[in-house]
């Protein structure tokens, strides 16, 4: 896997490859979506997804965008899915994001999923395995190799009232009656972390329909508890696609208010304040507030998001912050690489964090507490109290109808979250919606009987 030293981390915080793939992306958006709140192409890179890794799944969800024959096709070789990995590595850049995934890639052969993720490490790529999480419960020395042996950094863990078929669990009705399972899963990556010394980012996906709208409220509040544990809190109401049974969506107005009364317990601000988002793309795409979850004995965590909407020189802060360090990340370093980033980045511009960095860091501590951002940060670095970064996110999929209409087309055109099909890089929406993942689990299934 190719290496940075300290020195290079310092020299060049931003790597002139993560620079150049930013401009690429920008100046390919429509220009009604450059706008100063605009993440990709100034600072996120887009995501993709494998496919065919592992199309079964051993769970039979009310909500899935498998395709109905999902379960009787074979899995890609495993150089097949190296290829579509180093797709993907051309098309998300340096440390993009790439997400292991189709049916449960867990129920391949430990040393494959082991060696993908190896892959995906060694291409600089930042993968993240997406598992309902069971076999960790069954084997968690799975989860060990995962993180050890591939150097897995994050993990999403699905779990909500429209699964069937987890372990030692029947029909659960509510959010909150899911909490022991959340739990177990969330100790054993605690105990992973004590035990290899390796940090496991987490994120938490949860699909809503209207049966289980009124438990978003208990999630988030349960996710804001594992603060030290989750990066992402990812929301995708569900959408008339593959075999899902339970087809009864929510708006993202109904959605983002179950999110906020879980975010606003023990809080004086008003929910506006919580809706303060981030552009990823399309606007009808995703919907994603960045902050952090303020923790300290005896209190409720608290989501402090990282722009005030209250304040109007904040969006101007993001974008000067844009302007000289977009494509900036820590996310593939470790402690030394990031302490040598960190100092490169203030003595890059010296001047802009003296003149603004105070103010942005007065802001945010003092809403962290509702008090004195003094007291805050004493608290903070005595080790009293801790910050922890937490994006929530709604991901709005489209089904056939929406993707074939105008507004469709628009959202599909601005896509950063593709899928590699015969060479392509094809929207999740379209390989979702349309036949265009049956008709690829149909030549998995061609090529395996002509093999045999």
């Amino acid at each position: 896997m190719p290496t940075e030293s300290p020195w290079q981390a310092f020299r060049q915080p931003i790597h002139a490859e993560n620079r150049d793939h930013l401009e690429r992306l920008w100046s390919e958006l429509p220009s009604a979506l450059r706008t100063p709140t605009q993440m990709v192409g100034r600072q996120w890179e887009g995501c993709a997804a494998t496919i065919g890794a592992m199309p079964r799944c051993d769970f039979g969800c009310t909500a899935c965008y498998l395709s109905s024959e999902a379960n009787a096709t074979p899995p890609l070789p495993l150089e097949a899915v190296r290829k579509q990995l180093r797709q993907i590595r051309e098309n998300v850049g340096r440390w993009g994001n790439v997400q292991l995934t189709d049916g449960e890639l867990t129920l391949r052969d430990p040393d494959d999923v082991v060696a993908l993720v190896r892959v995906a490490r060694d291409l600089e790529l930042i993968p993240m395995l997406m598992t309902h999480g069971d076999a960790f419960r069954s084997d968690p020395s799975l989860l060990e190799r995962l993180v050890v042996e591939g150097g897995l950094t994050e993990m999403s863990v699905h779990v909500d009232t429209t699964q069937r078929g987890r372990s030692g669990r029947g029909v659960d009705e509510l959010e909150s009656s899911l909490h022991p399972i959340r739990d177990e899963i969330a100790e054993l990556v605690r105990d992973l972390r004590r035990r290899t010394g390796h940090e496991l980012r987490l994120a938490a996906t949860v699909t809503v329909t209207r049966a289980n709208l009124a438990g978003v409220t208990d999630v988030v509040r349960w996710t804001l508890a594992n603060g030290d544990l989750f990066r992402v809190l990812s929301f995708q109401p569900v959408a008339d696609v593959g075999r899902t049974r339970d087809r009864s969506g929510v708006s993202r107005e109904e959605l983002w208010r179950a999110i906020s009364d879980g975010l606003r317990e023990d809080m004086d601000e008003p929910s506006s304040a919580w809706n303060s988002d981030q552009l990823f793309g399309h606007p009808g795409c995703s919907h994603v507030v960045m902050g952090s979850v303020w923790s300290e004995p005896g209190q409720i965590p608290r989501f402090v998001p990282l722009r005030d909407p209250t304040d109007a020189r904040a969006e101007d802060d993001l974008a000067a912050f844009f302007d000289r360090f977009g494509g900036l990340s820590f996310r593939s370093d470790g402690r030394a690489l990031a302490l040598a980033r960190a100092a490169g980045v203030f003595v890059a511009a010296p001047i802009f964090w003296v003149s603004r960095g105070p103010r942005w860091l007065s802001s945010i501590l003092r809403r962290a507490r509702n008090g004195s951002s003094a007291r805050t940060l004493t608290r903070l670095m005595t080790g009293r109290a801790r910050f922890d970064p937490l994006a929530i996110v709604t991901h709005h999929f489209m089904d056939q109808a929406e993707l074939e209409s105008p507004t469709g087309a628009e959202r599909e055109a601005a896509c950063v979250f593709r899928v590699p099909i015969d060479g392509e890089l094809v929207s999740m929406c379209r390989v979702n919606a349309t036949d265009v993942r049956r008709r690829f689990y149909a030549s998995l299934r061609e090529e395996s009987n002509v093999l045999a």
